[in-house]
């Protein structure tokens, strides 16, 4: 038992590093991009992309909690060697997300056609946020249908082919949004952008995915009522954490742009942003814990689980508890070197609030990671409701 903890604590440990490695990687990225497109769209027009962005990315919600299934029955399964309710799980959640990302498609080419002003933009804006709901949805859409892989892939603990993916897209993209605005491209072009990097991201996964598992199979005779029956059970509570979550946290551009002007959008979310990436480090190396704690629940091994709920929570808190106190001291003025003196004024202080739950989130985020991963989230579920 001792070796088998052993093990799998290193392939954890591995898959953890992948996953800081590629979220450090995408942080510097998004540090980099985040004045030049400031600078090159404006307070108004960045705002209405946030807005747009934070709209849109409800509909990911579409998910139903499924993807959090997968993960953790593709472990399960894998695991024991149950090829063929992995490929039951595996041709049930596919078709069912592609349905999915079907009606997301739509809603938003309806209300990019029929909406004069979206979300309720300035006129001169109004064209651009259409376009912006058409691009950015149609993004969401794909990404259902790639999570799927992404899901898999996170399933078969192999982090390194999804962390190598999904960064190497963005060190592309980053590079071709400089391209563009260097040609004096537009929003617009932008967002066409980030709909062919969700496009190839998707692709290569599924490619990936069944070159990791020959024997992942889809045939429309493995859709089966009663495999979707068996994910709903967890995937409903997965759902209503996923939900909690959004609302609490993802709402601020929605509620921002609904009373006050565009640019407030973007003063808050400079701030928000960097709340957000500390949390998704911390999220990026948890997250490695899921398919690791259903592998060893479906063998039986609770001392295995048990013993990496108090080192995971003790590594993390040891990490995030000098960040938060770096961002509550030096906040402002790392505001404004990395975007100018206006937002260390402006934005500072939404910062600092933001700041002060982050080290009891933190000391819970590996609890919720073990719960996910035993099955155990109704409890989690309510409480996050």
């Amino acid at each position: 038992m001792n070796q088998a903890r052993q093990i799998t604590k290193r392939k954890v440990l591995s898959n953890a590093v992948w996953n800081l490695s590629g979220f450090v990687l995408t942080i510097g990225i998004t540090f980099v991009m985040c004045p030049i497109l400031l600078r090159s769209l404006g307070d108004d027009r960045y705002g209405v992309w946030s807005l747009v962005e934070a709209t849109v990315a409800y509909f990911a919600l579409l998910d139903l909690g499924i993807g959090a299934a997968v993960v953790r029955y593709v472990s399960k399964f894998d695991a024991l060697e149950d090829r063929g309710q992995l490929n039951r799980i595996f041709s049930t959640t596919l078709s069912t997300f592609i349905i999915l990302a079907l009606v997301v498609a739509s809603l938003c080419g309806i209300a990019a056609l029929v909406w004069r002003r979206p979300l309720g933009v300035p006129e001169e804006l109004a064209l651009e946020s259409r376009w912006l709901l058409l691009l950015l949805g149609g993004s969401v859409a794909v990404e259902l249908v790639g999570g799927v892989y992404g899901a898999v892939l996170i399933g078969l603990n192999n982090f390194p082919a999804k962390v190598s993916i999904e960064t190497g897209l963005r060190v592309v993209t980053a590079l071709l949004q400089l391209v563009v605005i260097r040609a004096g491209g537009n929003v617009v072009e932008l967002a066409l952008l980030g709909l062919a990097g969700s496009v190839m991201k998707a692709l290569l996964a599924a490619t990936v995915s069944h070159r990791c598992l020959r024997s992942l199979t889809f045939s429309m005779s493995l859709v089966q009522w009663q495999t979707l029956r068996m994910l709903g059970g967890y995937s409903l509570q997965a759902l209503l954490i996923l939900a909690a979550g959004r609302v609490a946290y993802r709402s601020d551009a929605i509620v921002i742009g609904a009373f006050l002007a565009p640019a407030c959008i973007t003063y808050f979310v400079t701030a928000s942003r960097l709340i957000e990436y500390t949390k998704g480090g911390v999220s990026v190396v948890v997250t490695a814990l899921t398919p690791a704690v259903s592998a060893l629940d479906a063998q039986g091994n609770r001392q295995a689980v048990r013993r990496g709920y108090l080192d995971g929570t003790r590594y993390v808190l040891f990490l995030l508890l000098p960040v938060q106190v770096a961002v509550l001291l030096l906040g402002g003025p790392f505001l404004s070197l990395w975007l100018g003196s206006q937002y260390a004024v402006v934005s500072y202080p939404t910062l600092a609030i933001l700041a002060i739950p982050l080290g009891l989130q933190a000391a819970q985020s590996v609890s919720g990671r073990i719960l996910y991963g035993r099955g155990n989230i109704a409890w989690l579920a309510r409480l996050a409701v």
